[in-house]
């Protein structure tokens, strides 16, 4: 497998993020806003302070209260530096820039290739990337377990990668590695999800916490490629109907035939 992008492949996603102009008098307010979010939920799941999950941030958008991690901030330098009084722009909220960006044409352009397999083989994938590719420039991989598993406070997910759940992580990856379960449960958090409207009037009883879109739909993929497609071969399964969700430029579909010689 090379190494090499193609030439016609997408060039790497840059995320320009808006410098927001505050004061002396904001920034000494920050500490005192930050404070107040300590007892909110974040979008993940989680309440409370976590250290690796940096500084707590809201969207001046929807004013959902997130932790600077899931924002896709590196450092509590840069959460500093592009917000104004805990406030983050809605590029930074992962909810307002899903639903931003989920229709066609608005969509991210990645250079990267999604590809979906059985949970059994989803390790094997990454260790041959890593095993036919140059240590110098190897690519950057990705293992994408899908919004449920990162929002399920019950598991040990590292809060490092809670900015899983931003398109802009994902869409900056050379390869995502995602299995065909996880993929399934991608479907609960698509547009099926009559919840995931961002309005507050299209529903009589909203859930009490709001459910975060999935990312996937967000990219415009360079690839996808489903190892064993005969998992998404049944239309009205799960899996199926949120592989027909997914865009991309070129699409690969590896088939076991010998499950289909009798």
């Amino acid at each position: 497998m090379s190494n090499k992008c193609s030439d016609h492949s997408p060039s790497r996603f840059v995320h320009k993020p808006i410098h927001l102009k505050q004061d002396s008098k904001e920034r000494d307010n920050i500490v005192q806003i930050r404070d107040d979010f300590e007892d909110s939920v974040c979008i993940c799941g989680r309440s409370g302070k976590i250290s690796e999950a940096l500084s707590w941030v809201r969207c001046e958008n929807c004013h959902e209260v997130m932790h600077g991690v899931c924002a896709g901030f590196q450092s509590e330098a840069q959460i500093l530096a592009e917000t104004v009084g805990g406030y983050c722009s809605a590029s930074r909220c992962p909810c307002c820039f899903s639903l931003n960006h989920k229709v066609p044409g608005k969509q991210i352009q990645s250079r990267g290739t999604l590809i979906i397999t059985p949970p059994s083989i989803l390790n094997q994938w990454e260790r041959e990337i890593n095993r036919h590719t140059y240590e110098k420039s190897r690519l950057k991989i990705l293992i994408y377990p899908g919004v449920r598993e990162i929002c399920n406070t019950a598991n040990s997910f590292k809060a490092t990668n809670h900015n899983l759940i931003h398109p802009q992580i994902l869409a900056d990856a050379d390869i995502v590695l995602m299995s065909f379960s996880s993929l399934m449960n991608e479907l609960g958090h698509s547009s099926e999800n009559p919840f995931l409207s961002s309005s507050r009037k299209q529903l009589r009883k909203r859930k009490r916490y709001r459910v975060v879109p999935s990312p996937l739909t967000s990219i415009k993929w360079w690839r996808i490629c489903l190892d064993e497609a005969q998992n998404v071969e049944t239309p009205t399964a799960s899996s199926a109907r949120m592989a027909l969700q997914l865009s991309s430029v070129h699409k690969w579909c590896k088939q076991d035939h010998s499950l289909f010689q009798s």
